[in-house]
């Protein structure tokens, strides 16, 4: 019997590792798994824990069709319909199945789905992909393609909990959504100690982890005002790319440069060599926008496989998951406050540190594992 071909469009929003290995467990399945990007850099492919053996191809950008759409809605929510070229070269493929990663790629699937008989799953890797830094008119044209084009999807796939359910509700698919966790495998053995070395810490030193990018709208500033009032043993470590040298900057200004570290992004199959010598996995992002407010992003995957406690912000997603599973503490978005005394319980009160690490050890082991979450993805895209 013959392989279901199945390409994959890797969207220019998400993290070429994170689409490896959603490509990588479907190719598992017993499919043949092909990637198009339009990434000029092909090398993010192989950086992540998982990387894939499915090919990477380069596909060129979407371009509108000539006349046929000069004044249609398409034209003016801007959203590119593939040429005629581009269709052509997705009917040689001779798929069985397109996936889309963002609303943009779903115009693309649905579009060469309606020639070639193929059919059509989507998996975004956010709510709306990009609405965090967009405005109204993105999230205007975002909902539009995806009320329009559901009906072509037979399998779609959700990051978290909370968004199949604002999902389901919005869009009404309930009998077509499923939701696969972006996590880790379990971890066999971590090694610590290398980033105590790094950092000059020694054991006595409680390390806050923070991962992810950098910037004023992750929270991340929220905790110097609250290390100022904590004991002197607990130390922040932040691992990530962007506003690197104005943070590092900040921490100077006030005087932390002993109790904050900032380093710079390190390749994602490297990231758990610093994870697992951390004492608490922070994740304080702001709600600011739909996107981050149903967010289950890959940083608390990390946190679990490490068998780290967690500080997260109450957050539709994060805030139930942290609370319900007992994983460790909530605050209010953007409260010092909260966020202090959440910091103070979880550095200085050991047993209910180590009580937090065995609920995500345990959460990671039953439930959250890309192990278990693999299978709901094949399920999902292949049956």
């Amino acid at each position: 019997m013959p392989k279901t071909r199945i390409i994959y469009f890797s969207p220019q929003s998400t993290s070429p590792w994170l689409v490896s290995k959603y490509a990588e467990a479907i190719r598992c399945g017993g499919a043949d798994v092909q990637i198009y990007t339009r990434r000029s850099d092909l090398s993010g492919y192989s950086t992540g824990i998982i990387p894939t053996k499915a090919s990477v191809h380069q596909f060129p950008s979407q371009r509108y069709l000539p006349f046929v759409w000069r004044h249609s809605v398409f034209n003016k929510l801007r959203i590119s319909l593939p040429s005629f070229s581009i269709i052509k070269a997705l009917l040689d493929t001779k798929a069985d199945i397109y996936i889309a990663g963002d609303p943009d790629d779903l115009v693309l699937a649905v579009s060469a789905s309606q020639i070639t008989g193929a059919r059509v799953a989507y998996i975004p890797f956010e709510y709306y992909p990009g609405l965090s830094y967009g405005g109204h008119e993105l999230s205007k044209r975002n909902r539009w393609i995806e009320a329009t084009f559901k009906n072509h999807v037979y399998s779609w796939v959700s990051l978290g909990d909370k968004l199949s359910e604002l999902y389901s509700q919005e869009l009404e698919i309930p009998d077509r959504l499923h939701t696969v966790y972006s996590s880790l495998p379990r971890q066999k053995s971590l090694k610590k100690g290398y980033l105590r070395e790094l950092l000059g810490l020694s054991p006595e030193h409680i390390i806050v982890l923070y991962t992810g990018q950098i910037t004023k709208t992750r929270g991340l500033w929220d905790v110097l005002p609250a290390l100022r009032h904590l004991n002197s043993k607990i130390v922040f470590v932040v691992v990530g790319p962007m506003d690197v040298e104005l943070l590092r900057s900040d921490v100077a200004h006030s005087g932390l440069s002993d109790r904050v570290f900032v380093l710079n992004k390190v390749p994602q199959n490297f990231l758990m060599k610093l994870t697992a010598d951390a004492d608490i996995g922070l994740i304080p992002i702001p709600d600011i926008c739909t996107s981050y407010k149903y967010c289950n992003p890959g940083k608390l995957f990390e946190y679990l496989a490490a068998g780290l406690p967690l500080i997260t912000t109450d957050l539709a997603q994060l805030g139930w998951y942290v609370k319900t599973r007992g994983l460790g503490e909530t605050f209010a978005p953007g409260n010092v406050t909260q966020l202090q005394s959440a910091l103070s319980r979880m550095g200085e009160d050991d047993d209910y540190r180590y009580s937090c690490a065995a609920a995500t050890a345990h959460t990671q082991d039953v439930e959250a594992c890309w192990e278990i979450q693999a299978e709901k993805l094949r399920a999902a895209i292949l049956n």
